[in-house]
């Protein structure tokens, strides 16, 4: 009888020298994903600086500002992102000042007058404060967090956690340190 050891197959073993080459394949493909997303979050959110964004909340309920508060966490409502922390408006210390809404007309004599609404019960205007992470870009818009662009006298869907307003961005200043 012959040997039978010659007619079985060799089958191929995993050598040292194969995991060598899966390891550097992954390798590459990991730093091919990071060298994209790592490096766009970094520039992101490089040189953030604390900035002071002033803004105002137009025509609301006279009991809207209740539900606002110093500390209260602000997002954007598009997409959920932070935008801030709310800070005292004034020497007050409340989250937001309160007057009455008004118009500005303009009468026959050319003169423009001020025209408040007539029932400080149903409607006020409210100016606030929030200080958020930010720092302005290469063509000058200001990104919030590096990432959303605002700009004065833009009007911004934000919400907390217990109010959703628009709001109207009035002034962004640097903090101090």
């Amino acid at each position: 009888m012959k040997n039978t050891t010659d007619n079985v197959k060799k089958v191929p073993r995993f050598g040292i020298l194969d995991f060598v080459i899966i390891l550097l394949v992954i390798i590459a493909v990991l730093g091919v994903f990071f060298r994209t997303n790592i490096i766009n979050m970094i520039n992101n959110t490089k040189d953030l600086q604390k900035y002071t964004v002033s803004y105002t909340i137009e025509n609301v309920r006279y009991t809207t500002p209740n539900f606002i508060s110093v500390e209260d966490k602000v997002y954007f409502a598009s997409n959920g992102e932070q935008f801030g922390t709310i800070i005292n408006a004034s020497e007050n210390m409340s989250a937001l000042d309160t007057t009455l809404p008004s118009e500005n007309f303009t009468t026959a004599t050319g003169e423009i007058v001020e025209v408040f609404y007539p029932n400080n019960e149903t409607r006020v205007k409210a100016m606030g404060r929030l200080e958020c992470d930010g720092r302005y870009s290469s063509d000058g818009s200001f990104l919030v967090n590096g990432k959303e662009h605002i700009a004065m006298g833009q009007y911004i869907d934000v919400k907390t956690e217990y109010v959703t307003v628009t709001i109207r961005i009035d002034e962004i200043t640097v903090v101090n340190a």
